[in-house]
């Protein structure tokens, strides 16, 4: 029987540019741009790590890991080349490679993904292995769900997988070991699994979700700040408005996370979604010009939180009258030095 397999895919950033791989970019025909250090005209890299982990869904046993970066190269004139992506692999088993190729604007709509095969075929002739080295993919059962096309066109899963998303556009990136890169195997790999080429691609989709989400995630923020003039502002607020369990539940990134109750919700909220309250190191309460007119214990709504979140500071604030305005003020300028401050 052939078995299902969990695929993990995890990225990282390097941390910051990798400067002095020489002067690709003729001087003094070097064109201004972030990507060229002007004084020596060397190009400038800029990448990210990352791990991808295949595992067998029912055992969870390990089938495939692999460790790399990606790349993103500048455009040069020695050698002539437009801008490319560039993944670097090492892969436990026996092999590293070197793959290159270009990354493409987004196009409006979904992605064109093309037909492919996984029948292997014969490295001099290119002809498919046929035979009985074929019976495990026609043959075998097959996990629930899974057709027998499928097997040989794997492209048809995904193909299924979005047919019901709304895709705004779609940016493709596409790198092959031919013929600027290659991949070099360890002599046992060479002897029992030779691997001479390797392509892949990767479409990246901005989705519509209908009906929309109950909170924010990163990857939405990511695509927000793309759009934003961050080097022209001193803060960004994230407003992450939804119910008080999701947004506690999934991190968007920011320095600091702030939880705004009011004096109407009541005082027991800290003690039905603690998880909100613990995520958070100042709590606002707001709308307190409104105290002289509930049934309504503040003293007992602090003990609660303090209860759920001994570390959480709490600030009575009313957006209506500025009273506490001043003080979240200042709490908000002080979230650099205690970002930076050691744990």
């Amino acid at each position: 029987m052939l078995d299902t397999t969990q695929e993990l895919l995890k990225f990282s950033t390097i941390g910051s540019p990798i400067p002095n791989r020489g002067p690709a970019i003729r001087m003094p025909d070097a064109i201004a741009s972030d990507d060229l250090d002007l004084e020596s005209g060397d190009i400038v890299f800029v990448g990210l790590h990352y791990l991808q982990r295949i595992s067998d869904a029912e055992t969870h046993g390990a089938l495939h890991i692999e460790p790399g970066i990606w790349l993103n190269v500048p455009p040069t004139q020695s050698p002539p080349a437009g801008p490319t992506v560039v993944r670097l692999a090492t892969i436990p088993h026996g092999d590293s490679l070197l793959a290159q190729g270009p990354a493409y604007e987004p196009q409006e709509g979904p992605p064109k993904i093309p037909p492919t095969s996984t029948i292997p075929f014969l490295t001099e002739t290119k002809k498919p292995v046929t035979g009985k080295y074929l019976e495990v993919l026609t043959g075998a059962d097959r996990p629930a769900g899974i057709t027998k096309a499928d097997i040989v066109d794997p492209n048809l899963l995904l193909k299924r997988a979005i047919k019901r998303q709304t895709i705004l556009n779609t940016t493709v990136i596409s790198v092959s070991t031919e013929p600027d890169g290659g991949i070099k195997n360890i002599p046992y790999i060479v002897t029992n699994a030779d691997a001479v080429s390797m392509e892949s691609t990767f479409w990246i989709e901005t989705v519509r979700h209908p009906g929309g989400e109950c909170h924010l995630d990163a990857n939405m923020v990511r695509t927000a700040l793309g759009t934003l003039p961050l080097a022209e502002l001193d803060v960004l607020i994230i407003e992450n408005v939804g119910n008080l369990v999701c947004p506690a539940e999934f991190s968007v990134g920011a320095d600091a996370r702030i939880m705004v109750c009011s004096v109407t919700e009541g005082e027991d909220k800290p003690l039905k979604y603690p998880l909100m309250f613990r995520a958070c190191e100042l709590v606002i309460v707001n709308k307190i010009d409104l105290l002289a007119h509930l049934d309504y214990d503040i003293d007992r709504l602090e003990a609660n939180i303090a209860q759920v979140n001994p570390k959480a500071t709490t600030m009575q604030v009313s957006a209506r009258t500025g009273e506490g305005v001043d003080a979240f003020r200042r709490w908000i300028i002080g979230v650099p030095a205690r970002a930076k401050a050691p744990a």
